[in-house]
């Protein structure tokens, strides 16, 4: 098990606090040395919009975020599909940055065959 320290508190990774000996918070009452945190749930994903929007290249794409786009391109004759990160330069035009991946079409069709294996996985953790 992991531990953060935070001044007089020690977090653990199950999202437990213990307070520590030096804490004046619990000395000589009867109140117990831990308490449990609520887990918060993630804020629901923002709708995706069923059409695409086109680029200055001309490429369809889908904002999965602000600052997520999906990207469908040919370069070179082969199709990619591009998973990636954007950011605003100062002049307020969207480019790409460093943080993306581009699947050909062939490893896009092996991650759509995928998906319910990784839906089930997703719904144990």
């Amino acid at each position: 098990m992991s531990k953060r320290y935070c001044s007089a508190e020690v977090v653990n990774s199950e999202d437990e606090i213990e307070h520590s000996a030096d804490s004046n918070s619990n000395v000589g009452s009867d109140q117990p040395t831990s308490v449990k945190k609520q887990k918060t749930k993630p804020a629901p994903s923002e709708p995706v919009a069923n059409s695409p929007k086109k680029n200055d290249d001309g490429d369809p794409y889908f904002e999965l975020s602000a600052k997520r786009r999906i990207t469908m391109r040919k370069w070179k004759d082969t199709v990619f599909v591009d998973i990636r990160e954007f950011w605003t330069d100062p002049a307020g035009t969207t480019r790409p940055g460093k943080k993306g991946i581009s699947l050909s079409a062939a490893q896009w069709e092996s991650l759509k065959q995928l998906m319910p294996v990784i839906d089930e996985q997703l719904a144990e953790l």
